[in-house]
């Protein structure tokens, strides 16, 4: 069965969010923890697991946070998900990366860690459109434009030559059906780690 333009502009961004984007976030999460702890550079084993959880204070890994702690003290990080990844950067405590100014605040040239999370609401962007997977020609460019973008300033040409691969590909229908059955898991991961970054954000409205 052949899919419209709108359902592969759908499956090329889910392509680009699911597949190529944790990756670059994992690289950035290592690259990061070893410029601060050059003395406990990350091993990817319990070892590192067990480290960074104690490193994280007990704010950030409580209640809601929970989850997203223990997946990181496996220290496996090919096995984190974007919400744990998004979680280590920017919502842990770690200070791996400069707090995100508020949103009508950021100005060029944005820091990394607005950049992440420009990834988090693309995500959520693309959630919008689950229920019929599929996305404008419109839409498609302006996510595209914003991956690009996110690529050049935080994650380098690598990730910016792999986006523009699967934008330029053609997609089968085989690896479109493979997609539609991850987004649904990814969808309710990345729900309920909006719940807990939205209590987060109004309690830090309430107190600033």
């Amino acid at each position: 069965m052949s899919l419209s333009r709108e359902e592969e502009y759908f499956i090329k961004i889910t392509k680009i969010v699911l597949e190529i984007v944790p990756k670059y976030l994992r690289k950035l999460f290592i690259e990061k923890w070893d410029q601060k702890y050059p003395n406990n550079k990350w091993q990817s084993d319990s070892a590192s697991g067990n480290f960074v959880f104690n490193e994280i204070p007990n704010a950030a890994k409580n209640g809601k946070h929970e989850l997203y702690a223990n997946n990181m003290q496996s220290g496996k990080e090919n096995e984190w998900d974007t919400t744990t990844l998004v979680y280590a950067l920017l919502y842990s405590q770690l200070n791996l990366l400069p707090t995100c100014r508020p949103d009508g605040q950021r100005i060029a040239p944005l820091l990394i860690s607005e950049e992440i999370d420009i990834i988090r609401k693309i995500r959520n962007e693309l959630f919008a459109h689950a229920s019929n997977m599929k996305l404008s020609f419109r839409t498609f460019l302006d996510i595209i434009s914003q991956v690009y973008s996110v690529a050049e300033n935080a994650f380098g040409i690598s990730a910016e030559h792999e986006i523009e691969e699967i934008q330029q590909s053609q997609i089968t229908a085989g690896v479109a059906e493979l997609l539609k059955q991850q987004i649904h898991i990814e969808k309710t991961h990345n729900d309920e780690f909006e719940k807990v970054v939205k209590g987060k954000l109004s309690y830090l409205s309430h107190h600033t």
